[in-house]
């Protein structure tokens, strides 16, 4: 009986589109899917929004960052809702790469986006309340030709503490 229990509640879990880490269990996914919540028990909710490769993304905290005539900014998009019952300031525990070919890696950076997402800008870092949401994104500077190269893989991967997700730009 506890098996089909068992059974019967991963299925469940499937279905309603949530991935989840045990405790102590890191999750480790290799190809993150836009609107599907992964969960790190204790910890958050992450869910992954859009991606895009844009020219400039405004203002990051005092820094002005655009791409230049040589580069495009990979921008990935999440939302991260604090599950822990003390306020939280994610930034310190993320950390961003792009890889081209297996073999080129490209570190990044991350900022938050304002409350109502109505801003291209990033605010300020700020602690994100229990149960709030906040508003991530995730950016590379690439330069033109990984980024104009369709032929060979192109992904980014976030690891939020100790957490990694990967999105595959290209495969």
């Amino acid at each position: 009986m506890r098996k089909i229990f068992a059974f019967a509640l991963v299925i469940a879990l499937m279905f309603a589109g949530i991935s989840f880490a045990d405790d102590g269990e890191k999750l480790k996914i290799d190809d993150v899917t836009f609107g599907k919540a992964y969960k790190i028990k204790g910890y958050a909710v992450i869910t992954f929004q859009e991606f895009s490769f844009v020219d400039s993304i405004g203002q990051l905290h005092t820094l002005n960052v655009e791409s230049g005539n040589e580069a495009d900014i990979a921008l990935l998009k999440a939302d991260i809702r604090n599950l822990q019952k003390k306020d939280v300031n994610f930034l310190g525990s993320i950390s961003v790469q792009a890889v081209y070919d297996d073999e080129y890696e490209y570190n990044g950076l991350t900022g938050q986006f304002n409350y109502n997402r109505s801003k291209t800008e990033f605010a300020p870092d700020f602690s994100i309340e229990p149960m709030y949401t906040g508003h991530y994104g995730f950016f590379c500077k690439i330069p033109n030709y990984p980024v104009q190269d369709k032929t060979v893989p192109l992904r980014m991967t976030i690891t939020i503490d100790g957490n990694e997700f990967t999105y595959n730009i290209r495969k």
